[in-house]
C-alpha cells in the first residue's frame, strides 16, 4: 500500500484494538509465544505511529520534505511503502522529523 494513503488515525484504531485483544488473551491464556510475538509486534508499530502522524501532517510543504528526505537519506515523499520506510530507518529518526513537521 502506497504509504500516501495510510491514515494516522486508521492506524491508531487498529493498534488500539490489537493492544485490546492482546490484553484479554494475556488475562484469560498463559503466557506463550505466540501471544508474545503478536505483543511484541503490536508495540513495535505502535511505536511508529507518532512518526507516522508526522509524516501524514497535510501542511507539509515541499520545503519540509527536503528536510524530511535529508534526514531519511532517500526520497519518501511518494510512491513508497510503510515497509519502504521502515527499511531506510526513518522511524528510529522521528525526533529528528518531528522537528521539520
Amino acid at each position: 500500500m502506497d504509504f500516501n494513503q495510510v491514515s494516522a488515525q486508521e492506524c491508531k484504531k487498529i493498534v488500539k484494538q490489537f493492544s485490546e485483544t492482546v490484553n484479554e488473551l494475556n488475562a484469560k491464556e498463559e503466557p506463550n509465544e505466540v501471544l508474545s510475538v503478536l505483543e511484541n509486534k503490536v508495540a513495535s508499530f505502535k511505536s511508529k505511529i507518532p512518526c507516522i502522524e508526522y509524516l501524514r501532517t497535510p501542511q507539509l510543504k515541499d520545503r519540509h520534505w527536503s528536510a524530511i528526505e535529508h534526514i531519511a537519506g532517500d526520497d519518501i515523499s511518494q510512491g513508497v511503502t510503510l515497509e519502504f520506510i521502515e527499511d531506510r530507518g526513518v522511524f528510529d529518526k522521528a525526533a529528528e522529523i518531528k522537528k521539520v513537521c
